[in-house]
């Protein structure tokens, strides 16, 4: 394939490849692509996360500059030095991952002129109860640097696409987040699920970051309540949580003492790859209490598995699984025990409908589409000067 004269440099994530977040994942997997495009792609990495083993992967360059190790200091900090390092290098694309690291999309801009700079808004971070009041309102400005510094704006969800037209006035791009490409025969192995002591469909799943967000205590109470009322006939089944806390945190310690002398709650830590497919393929239930999410990925994933869903009523959610779906109001426990007591002794019947789901992500939700429309908006935003540019342009954003 012909190589590009065009760089792109993606800034924001924690590293590549992705050892847990979404928002590694999804640049993991746009990144890929575009070097299969002919890009010259650079993904910049936090030490601390990739442990800085390798340079390169699957044809990316990977740089490690410094970061400042902190909950509130280590993402900025590490952004600026990517940032210089990207203008120095002479990236001819610069794409934030984020609106923490748009807060410097504007050095770019005044720097390196000639750069195109791009920003993805995964989520509305100043909404998060983990961070302060400072912190808030460094993500608001970071919300007001990318609308008006940023060439481009992507978003992963319709709502923030609202969003972003409603409170800032800003026509974003929807891109999504994927699904895996799930071959025949993958993630059979029950070697992952004899390491945690778990049988195929006898437990109830959940996977993300354990932050207070995520809700994942209203689900340890609620599952203990659903025990106590299908004893004898479920007592073999666990709940397994997947995932841990942020640097500065101790909602994961919290969690543990709430858990404290049960065996049947899990707590795997971090999962990827095939360990990760096999937790999802073989849960019989999958929860996700969220208050509040960008596009959930991890509950994308699972659901392309056929996996039956039990989800908080949120913006997000509800843009993913429409109207048809039940959903559950977030902070009501007895209703997530009900609606998690349904799912796990209605099976049968809420697998039929999960297995339809599963079909439509899987076709809706593919990398490989997403891939697409992102590399058409690149090759617009190239043009742009021209008709034929600003054509492209307005139909990636149209297009749904």
């Amino acid at each position: 394939m012909q190589k590009h004269s065009k760089k792109i440099a993606y800034i924001g994530q924690k590293g590549i490849p992705a050892l847990w977040g979404g928002v590694e994942r999804a640049t993991e997997e746009l990144a890929v692509r575009m070097v299969r495009s002919g890009y010259h792609v650079t993904a910049y990495c936090r030490r601390w996360y990739t442990k800085g083993l390798v340079e390169n992967y699957q044809g990316i360059d990977l740089v490690h500059v410094p970061s400042i190790h902190t909950k509130h200091l280590d993402t900025i900090s590490h952004t600026f030095f990517a940032t210089i390092h990207a203008m120095w290098t002479g990236a001819d694309i610069i794409h934030f991952q984020g609106i923490g690291p748009a807060l410097l999309a504007w050095m770019p801009r005044v720097f390196a002129p000639r750069t195109q700079v791009l920003v993805t808004f995964h989520c509305l971070d100043r909404r998060l109860s983990k961070w302060n009041f400072i912190a808030r309102a460094a993500f608001w400005f970071g919300e007001y640097i990318a609308m008006h510094a940023a060439h481009e704006v992507f978003v992963t969800s319709r709502f923030l696409q609202d969003y972003s037209y409603e409170v800032w006035g800003r026509i974003a791009t929807y891109l999504p987040n994927g699904v895996f490409e799930i071959a025949e025969g993958e993630a059979d192995s029950h070697e992952t699920l004899a390491a945690f002591g778990l049988q195929p469909e006898e437990y109830i799943l959940c996977v993300g970051r354990l932050m207070p967000d995520k809700a994942q205590h209203e689900l340890i109470e609620s599952f203990i309540r659903l025990k106590k009322r299908t004893e004898p006939e479920f007592a073999k089944l666990k709940l397994v949580l997947v995932g841990e806390a942020a640097l500065g945190d101790n909602y994961a310690e919290s969690l543990r003492e709430q858990a404290a002398g049960r065996t049947d709650i899990i707590f795997t830590g971090v999962q990827t790859g095939a360990p990760l497919k096999t937790l999802m393929r073989f849960a019989r239930v999958a929860a996700q209490p969220s208050y509040s999410e960008g596009m959930p990925l991890a509950v994308l994933e699972v659901a392309s598995f056929g996996v039956p869903l039990v989800l908080s009523n949120i913006p997000a959610h509800r843009e993913i699984f429409g109207e048809m779906h039940v959903y559950n109001t977030v902070g009501d426990l007895d209703r997530l025990s009900r609606d998690l007591e349904r799912n796990v002794v209605h099976y049968e019947e809420v697998r039929a409908v999960a297995l339809a789901h599963a079909r439509r992500i899987q076709e809706q939700y593919r990398w490989e589409l997403i891939a697409a429309r992102y590399h058409v908006a690149l090759v617009a935003l190239e043009t742009c000067g021209s008709l034929e540019g600003q054509s492209l342009l307005r139909n990636v954003r149209a297009r749904a």
